[in-house]
């Protein structure tokens, strides 16, 4: 089974390039976890949102592995975002 995580982001206008640089260095955090594939920030293209992506091998490596704050729970409003993020888990058998 393929697993993914996949968050939209509500950045405030001055702290979207903070919220991207935090993204990128989460992304390069995760190399080497067990189970991870891939991840990264996805900037919209004509918009204001940050689509994160990360790609497992199963839901179980990707909780064993994530840092504290990555799949925060939805109804919560970080500082530097308008509104809370959207969360998907998504798998793929």
């Amino acid at each position: 089974m393929a697993y993914t995580f996949m968050v939209i982001h509500h950045p405030k206008p001055e702290h979207y390039e903070d919220l991207l640089r935090g993204m990128t260095e989460m992304a390069s955090s995760l190399a080497g976890k067990p189970g991870f594939i891939d991840a990264g920030p996805w900037p919209e293209v004509d918009g204001d949102r940050i689509v994160g992506i990360s790609r497992w091998a199963s839901k179980q490596d990707f909780f064993a592995a994530r840092p504290p704050g990555m799949a925060a729970p939805a109804a919560t409003v970080h500082e530097w975002e308008t509104r809370p993020r959207e969360v998907f888990h998504l798998h793929r058998d």
